[in-house]
C-alpha cells in the first residue's frame, strides 16, 4: 500500500528514506525497513493489509506495494507475508509470466538480491514505479516516488520543462515522462530486470499483457454477459479475506451497483462524501437504507478542497496535480482501521462508457455505425477534446516551443497505441499506462487506508479491451448491466439526471429531452435559498465549484501567496510560460482552466524550500472532516 525506493550505489542515507517516508500525514505509524547488498540499498515501507509485509529469504527480499490479488487465493489466511510468500515461490520458480494472468489489482511487485532487481508492473500501470538513470544514463535509482527517485539518481535540479508544461495543461506528463529528465515510468504489464552485476545496472523488460484490439468485437449480448460475470465475480474476488468492506456511495449508478455486489453479510457501512446535508446525501442515504447498511456522511470541513493541493504534494510529491484525492477526508476522521477494506467505483466511466473519447473520434465512429448526423449532434454536444493535450484556457500561457514539444510528445505517444490498439489509439491514451488525474483517487487512498476499486480488477479491465466503441459511448452496455445488478437499488433516482436508474437508455434521453425544452420556454419558480452557512462554492452533489472555490475562498487565497513566496517554483514556472509567473498567483485568472492554476500552484509548493514545504504541510492537517452515522 506504500512505497519503496531502490538504489545502485547509494547517495540517500536510510535515515533520509525514511523521513522522506514516514513524514507523511497518516504514514508515520507504517515502519521502512532498509536491506543492503553489494550493488546499494533498498528500502521498503511497509502497507496496512495483510499479506503483504516485506520477506527476507535466501539472502533476497521480495515485496509488493500497491494491493495486489491472486485471483481466488485469500492470501489473509497465510497472515502477515502470505501473499509476499507466494511471490517469493513464484520469482524462485522462473513462473512469473506462467501466473501473470492470475494477478490483480493496482500494485508493483519486487524481487531485490545479490545478482540485482526484479519487478512487475500492474496491466494498466496505476500503481506506477520509476526509474532513475544520471546524467551519463546510468540507472542509479528505482521508486514509486518520482521526486525521491530524482534525489537518488542526482537530476532533483534538472526538470523537464515540457513536463512542466504538460502538468499545467493536462495535470500530469505523458508517459513514460516525468517532472524530471532522467526519470522514467516503467512499463505496465511488464517484467523489469535490472542486472547489477556491472559497473552500471542494466534495464531489460518482457510484456507480459497489452490491450490489444479483438480481431473481432463480440456481440452486444455476449458483452453483457461477459461483463456481468465479471462484476460478479470481481466483487467476490476483491471482498475476499475482508469481513468489514465499505462501499464509497454517492447518488450515482456506478457506486451503488459496488455496494450491491458485495455479499450482504461483509456490508459494514457506505460513506458519502458531502459538504453539507445536499441532495445527492439524501439520495446515497436512501439507497443505504435500501440496502440495509448503515450509511457515513463525512462532512468535509468548509476549506477542505482548498487545502487538498498542498496535501497531495506531501503524500504523492508531483508524482500527479488534481484536487480529487478526497479519501483524505476518510484518515482525517479516524476511519482508516475502522474497515478491512473500502471498496469504490472509480473508473466505469473510463473503461467501459467512452468518457475519454474526443467528439471527433465519437462522431465519426458512431457515423460508421450508421449514426444519423443529426442525432450524432444531439447525443456528443461539442467540447474539448480530453485526448487533445492542450485543454482550453492554458495552450496561449505556454512558450511556444513548449507547445510544440507536448503535441510531438502526444502524436509519438497516439503513434505507439496504433500499433496494438488501431480504432482506439485516442481513447487509450488517456488511462494506458496512466489515468492522468483520474489516478490520483487510487494512488492517494491506497497509501491512507485499505482501499481497492471494482472497476480496476482483470476480468473487468478484459472486457474493456474487448468491448465495441458505439455500446460504450451510447452506454448500451452499462446501464442494462447495472440496473440489472442493482436491483431494487436502481429505482431510486441518480443525482446526475433525477431520474431512477432502471428507466432505460432511451426513456432517459427522452425525458431528459423534454426536461431541458420545458426549462427553455416554461418559466419555473425560483429554487429555494442555500442555508446561510452553505459557502458559494458548494455545489448539490459530491464536487465543489472549483471556479468559485478559486475566486472566493481564504484558504485558497492563502495558496496562491505560499506559492508565490516560492522562488525556486516561480523561476520553474517562467521558464514555462511566456506570461509573468507571478501573475498566476495574483489573483484568480478568468482566461485560465481551474487546473492550470491547481497545476501551477502545486507545482511552486513542492518547489519551495524544505522548511516552508513542512511548516505548511503541518498546516493542512486540520481541521479535520466530521461523521455522521445514519443506520
Amino acid at each position: 500500500m506504500s512505497d519503496f525506493l531502490i538504489q545502485f550505489n547509494a547517495t540517500l542515507t536510510d535515515g533520509v528514506v525514511s523521513d522522506v517516508l514516514r513524514h507523511r500525514e497518516h504514514m508515520e505509524s507504517l515502519p521502512v525497513e532498509h536491506f543492503g547488498y553489494p550493488w546499494g540499498r533498498v528500502a521498503v515501507q511497509h502497507g496496512r493489509g495483510l499479506g503483504y509485509q516485506p520477506l527476507l529469504s535466501n539472502g533476497r527480499v521480495y515485496f509488493a506495494v500497491g494491493r495486489p490479488r491472486i485471483v481466488d487465493v485469500t492470501h489473509e489466511d497465510d497472515a502477515r507475508q502470505g501473499f509476499t510468500r507466494r511471490w517469493a515461490d513464484w520469482v524462485d520458480g522462473a513462473a512469473i509470466a506462467q501466473h501473470y494472468d492470475d494477478l490483480t489489482g493496482l500494485f508493483v511487485l519486487g524481487c531485490c538480491g545479490p545478482e540485482g532487481v526484479l519487478l512487475l508492473t500492474d496491466r494498466l500501470g496505476y500503481y506506477s514505479a520509476f526509474v532513475g538513470r544520471d546524467k551519463n544514463g546510468s540507472v542509479r535509482a528505482i521508486g514509486t516516488l518520482p521526486e525521491l527517485v530524482a534525489r537518488a539518481a542526482g537530476r532533483i535540479s534538472d526538470p523537464d520543462l515540457a513536463s512542466v508544461g504538460e502538468t499545467l495543461v493536462r495535470c500530469t506528463p505523458g508517459y513514460p515522462h516525468t517532472m524530471w529528465r532522467g526519470v522514467r515510468e516503467l512499463a505496465p504489464g511488464a517484467l523489469h530486470e535490472f542486472r547489477a552485476d556491472r559497473d552500471a545496472p542494466e534495464h531489460t523488460s518482457r510484456s507480459l499483457w497489452v490491450p490489444s484490439e479483438p480481431q473481432r468485437y463480440p456481440s452486444l449480448k455476449q458483452l453483457r454477459a461477459q461483463l456481468t460475470e465479471a462484476l460478479q465475480h470481481a466483487a467476490k474476488d476483491i471482498t475476499r479475506g475482508a469481513q468489514r468492506v465499505a462501499v464509497a456511495l454517492s447518488g450515482g449508478v456506478d457506486s451503488r451497483t459496488v455496494l450491491a455486489l458485495v455479499p450482504p453479510e461483509k456490508r459494514a457501512g457506505a460513506i458519502t462524501f458531502v459538504d453539507y446535508q445536499n441532495r445527492e446525501c439524501e439520495l446515497a442515504r436512501r439507497v443505504a437504507r435500501l440496502a440495509r447498511v448503515p450509511h457515513l456522511t463525512l462532512v468535509r470541513e468548509p476549506e477542505f478542497y482548498a487545502r487538498l493541493p498542498a496535501r497531495e504534494v506531501a503524500l504523492l510529491g508531483n508524482m500527479r496535480t488534481a484536487m480529487h484525492a478526497h479519501g483524505f477526508a476518510i484518515a482525517d476522521a479516524g476511519l482508516a482501521d475502522r474497515f478491512d477494506l473500502v471498496l469504490g467505483g472509480l473508473c466505469a466511466d473510463t473503461l467501459l462508457k467512452g468518457w475519454f473519447w474526443p467528439d471527433s473520434v465519437r462522431a465519426l465512429m458512431a457515423g460508421r455505425c450508421g449514426v444519423p448526423a443529426f442525432l450524432r449532434a444531439r447525443l456528443w454536444p461539442p467540447r474539448y477534446s480530453c485526448v487533445d493535450p492542450i485543454r482550453p484556457g492554458g495552450l496561449w500561457a505556454l512558450r511556444p516551443e513548449i507547445q510544440l514539444e507536448i503535441q510531438e510528445r502526444l502524436g509519438a505517444r497516439v503513434a505507439e497505441l496504433r500499433k496494438i490498439r488501431p480504432e482506439t489509439a485516442a481513447e487509450w491514451t488517456n488511462f494506458y499506462p496512466t489515468c492522468g488525474d483520474v489516478a490520483n483517487y487510487p494512488l492517494a487512498n491506497m497509501r491512507l487506508f485499505l482501499a481497492d476499486e471494482l472497476f480496476l480488477h482483470r476480468d473487468i479491465i478484459e472486457v474493456s479491451r474487448v468491448a465495441h466503441h458505439l455500446p460504450k459511448l451510447m452506454q448500451l452496455l452499462t446501464r442494462p448491466v447495472f440496473t440489472q445488478l442493482c436491483g431494487p437499488l436502481a429505482r431510486i433516482q441518480t443525482a446526475k439526471t433525477g431520474l431512477p436508474a432502471d428507466l432505460g437508455w432511451l426513456n432517459t434521453r427522452l425525458r431528459l429531452r423534454l426536461r431541458r425544452w420545458r426549462e427553455r420556454f416554461v418559466k419555473r419558480p425560483a429554487a429555494a435559498p442555500a442555508p446561510n452557512h452553505v459557502l458559494p462554492w458548494y455545489t448539490d452533489d459530491s464536487w465543489p465549484d472549483f471556479r468559485l472555490l478559486q475566486k472566493h475562498s481564504p484558504a485558497w487565497a492563502a495558496l496562491r501567496a505560499h506559492a508565490a513566496a516560492s522562488e525556486p517554483g516561480l523561476d520553474l514556472l517562467a521558464s514555462v510560460l511566456h506570461i509573468d509567473a507571478r501573475s498566476v498567483f495574483s489573483a484568480f485568472n478568468e482566461a485560465l482552466s481551474c487546473e492550470f492554476q491547481a497545476a501551477a500552484i502545486q507545482i511552486a509548493l513542492w518547489f519551495a524550500d524544505t522548511d516552508a514545504g513542512r511548516k505548511l504541510h503541518e498546516e493542512t492537517r486540520v481541521p479535520r472532516a466530521s461523521v455522521m452515522v445514519s443506520s
